[in-house]
């Protein structure tokens, strides 16, 4: 019996790692057949700082001075990890475990977390990555949104229940809401439903206005009184909305493969064909387009095209999704 078990626990555990040896083979194979390093043509508007290819990145935001990465180190996929790097230098400041299923959200000082299945929030200095407090949310499953406005930090599950946390991250607020809530900003929710931007007064939770956009869009960005809006596929629309009076200032038709961000009135994002795009904020007109070198391999994603905006500095990070590599440029004419 003994020699029985014994034959069994072999041919398990060689199945085992035969099973992960094959699993490891395709993921080393698809690394060696990575897009190559991405190079940006010359040009008067963008310098290149740094780069760097061994993070692949499914999640870039930015704070002053950061550029804060969701991903994991290349070669260790399954070892998940949230990074602190200049935005100036590309240097790794700090890392924190993490999931690249957790919704992340910076402000200058703090980076929040909210995680998935039983559901906390974290909050770390956004100088160091230190730990200053978490806050268990009863009732909840997954975090679908994260914002910060008013010093307070918003949630919104998948389950439909919404919570407001004080700077502390004691819990201030809570009720339930079916439609998903982006933000809470001067006393007004925004949110989306049946494809449309809503605003309801946060207090008699009455609807205030609301934009029909026609088709699923990504999550909007709030800039001042506008709010920039762009549906999800890369033939996109993007609208800039009065969020006082819901009034539609412009549309522009443009190929998005990335998110959009914002330096001093020009909005930023990644063209499909390989170019980074800039757009007039106040227009919504075409300022300019730089090529990067060689095309993009949209059949590859390996990580997300996502583009961060370090306003203090001047700087975008690019993260590219068909390799490791993520890029710091220096605004030239912001």
């Amino acid at each position: 019996m003994k020699k029985l078990l014994g034959v069994l626990i072999f041919i398990a555990t060689a199945l085992t790692n035969s099973s992960c040896g094959i699993l490891w083979d395709i993921y080393e194979s698809q690394q060696n057949y990575l897009a190559p390093q991405h190079t940006l043509e010359e040009n008067n508007e963008y310098e290149v700082v740094w780069s760097r290819s061994d993070i692949e990145s499914f999640t870039l935001i930015s704070s002053s001075n950061k550029a804060i990465v969701q991903g994991a180190q290349k070669g260790k996929i399954f070892q998940a990890s949230i990074f602190g790097i200049n935005s100036t230098t590309g240097e790794i400041l700090w890392e924190i475990p993490g999931s690249n299923a957790e919704t992340i959200i910076a402000n200058d000082n703090v980076l929040y977390r909210g995680t998935v299945g039983t559901t906390k929030v974290y909050a770390h200095k956004i100088e160091n990555g230190e730990l200053l407090w978490s806050t268990f949310l009863p009732l909840v499953h997954s975090t679908s949104s994260l914002s910060y406005a008013n010093n307070k930090i918003y949630v919104h599950s998948n389950n439909d229940a919404f919570y407001v946390l004080n700077e502390q991250g004691e819990i201030i607020d809570n009720f339930w809401e079916t439609s998903i809530i982006f933000s809470v900003i001067d006393d007004v929710l925004y949110m989306e439903e049946n494809y449309s931007l809503k605003a309801v007064d946060y207090l008699s939770k009455k609807a205030l206005w609301q934009v029909d956009i026609g088709q699923r869009y990504t999550d909007p960005v709030f800039e001042g009184r506008e709010i920039i809006v762009k549906t999800w596929t890369y033939s996109a629309d993007i609208y800039s909305i009065d969020r006082y009076t819901q009034k539609i200032n412009w549309v522009t038709a443009q190929e998005v493969a990335s998110n959009l961000c914002l330096i001093k009135g020009k909005i930023y994002f990644i063209n499909p064909d390989g170019f980074l795009m800039a757009i007039d904020q106040p227009t919504g007109n075409e300022i300019s387009r730089v090529k990067f070198s060689p095309q993009f391999d949209l059949a590859i994603q390996i990580g997300t095209y996502s583009v961060a905006c370090d306003v203090a500095n001047d700087i975008l990070v690019i993260s590219f999704g068909d390799n490791t590599q993520i890029m710091g440029l220096k605004v030239m004419t912001p």
